[in-house]
């Protein structure tokens, strides 16, 4: 026959368990009490030490960034100014003419951009080039390289820069008014408007062999 707990049992085994449920929530009260201080201790050494201190690091690492940077610039634009001093040593400016070797005329309010931009798209599809002595240098509708339109942008504003040059054929590349290649033939970056477009500019510029057009792009576009 079986055997059924009294009340009394019942009760006193309940309490039993309702004791070792309390026992655990005290100890578990007891333990999360002791992170509380820890985790605001860990906090309040963040704010105090660790924080600076990566404030600190991040600001020396701006700071070594920023004159890298400017080492850099430095260097680029030494190579662009002694390239534009040998371009000047040798050719000083290149003339454009149409058939009747009649030179092209250009508003004298017509700014660098404007004038690259019309070089592009009117007066190199039928304009030859000749030096200052008169030479004949090249075809009208060729693609040109950064030297030559340097060179025959000098006719027209006589203190350019090279970097200024660069700087607005980077715009038309940005906006792809123009396009830009490596030229197999003279090794050299070529400018243009029509053809093929060459989105590849990491290979090394041909006026020096530590810097690719694309690092120039970067720099200065």
């Amino acid at each position: 026959m079986k055997k059924f707990k009294s009340l009394e049992i019942i009760q006193e085994e309940m309490c039993c368990e309702e004791s070792d449920y309390f026992l655990v929530n005290v100890i578990i009260t007891f333990f999360l009490s002791l992170l509380v201080p820890i985790v605001g201790v860990l906090t309040f050494c963040y704010v105090l030490i660790l924080y600076p201190i990566n404030l600190i690091f991040n600001l020396f690492d701006y700071l070594y960034k920023k004159v890298r940077k400017k080492r850099y610039l430095n260097k680029c634009n030494k190579i662009l100014e002694d390239y534009e001093a040998d371009l000047i040593k040798n050719f000083d400016h290149l003339k454009l003419m149409n058939r009747y070797k009649d030179p092209v005329k250009v508003s004298s309010n017509a700014e660098l951009k404007s004038f690259i931009y019309d070089f592009f798209n009117y007066y190199n599809d039928s304009n030859y080039t000749y030096d200052k002595n008169g030479l004949y240098q090249c075809d009208p509708n060729r693609r040109r390289s950064l030297g030559d339109i340097f060179l025959i942008c000098r006719v027209y504003y006589p203190n350019v820069k090279l970097i200024d040059v660069l700087k607005v054929l980077f715009i038309f590349i940005k906006n792809k008014s123009i396009n830009i290649s490596k030229c197999g033939d003279i090794h050299k970056f070529v400018f243009y408007v029509n053809g093929r477009r060459a989105t590849a500019m990491d290979e090394i510029v041909e006026f020096n062999n530590e810097i690719t057009m694309k690092e120039l792009y970067e720099l200065y576009g």
